[in-house]
């Protein structure tokens, strides 16, 4: 093998289509993940919040409203969940802070639909507050809903929101010997590929080619007439390759 160049042109998204898809803005400073709209918007209190009648008393919940709401026809509430929904429509989810207090002060006990997760950014003040839907489980098969907000999920939701992903192209060209049987003779044969970084790495996000595959397309190719010395310097130079190679546009 001779003449081996590897010339990259990385760079980093602008479009931030990641973070648009997958988190939308419920209130405040507090965002929803919805996976790529595998989650729906939240529409009520009754979309992201339980009180459950295993945990709550019905005579507590009508008590509630005597202190904290205006209505009056007591004779409206004739099971458990109707008493629950007067509760929630008395306040929206702009006030969904003002419920869970409000309740926990009367002693009753509020049950999230959600993990909530703070995602803080590089700058002093930077956080968002991020809440997980546990019908996720239900969509990636998880058995415990305690599993849904895994390390991986926050790491994706960091990147979502503090960083862009990366874009761009490697060129990898270099000449090698091909021996002919037929004809006794070699001949000079030349290799060029554009590799997207995108289809060819482990990450988006943080610099992390897949040189492993790459080194196979390029054994592939040529018809595995590489030998170990030419692959291993190929190697190292997709190796000495990093995140200061990616450009800002």
């Amino acid at each position: 093998m001779k003449n081996l160049q590897i010339n990259t042109n990385f760079g980093y998204s602008q479009d931030n289509y990641c973070c648009q898809e997958n988190i939308k803005h419920l209130r405040g400073d507090t965002y929803i993940y919805v996976d790529w709209g595998n989650v729906a918007m939240p529409e009520s209190l009754e979309d992201l919040f339980e009180i459950l009648p295993q945990n709550n008393k019905k005579r507590k919940l009508i008590q509630f409203l005597r202190e904290y709401s205006n209505y009056l026809n007591y004779e409206d509430f004739t099971s458990f969940g109707n008493v629950v929904c007067h509760i929630f429509n008395e306040y929206s989810i702009e006030t969904m802070k003002d419920v869970v207090i409000n309740l926990a002060d009367f002693g009753i006990e509020v049950t999230p639909k959600f993990d909530r997760y703070v995602s803080r950014g590089y700058s002093q003040g930077d956080a968002y507050e991020i809440l997980v839907s546990h019908s996720l489980r239900e969509v990636w098969g998880l058995a415990d809903a305690a599993e849904v907000l895994t390390k991986d999920l926050q790491k994706q939701i960091d990147h979502y929101l503090w960083d862009s992903e990366i874009y761009g192209t490697i060129d990898i060209s270099f000449e090698y010997e091909v021996k002919r049987e037929t004809f006794g003779d070699s001949v000079i044969m030349k290799f060029a590929e554009e590799f997207e970084y995108g289809e060819w790495s482990n990450d988006a996000f943080e610099f992390d080619l897949d040189v492993d595959n790459i080194l196979k397309c390029i054994n592939i190719k040529t018809g595995i007439i590489l030998n170990e010395d030419e692959i291993l310097e190929i190697r190292k130079s997709l190796e000495s390759l990093d995140q200061s190679d990616v450009k800002y546009n």
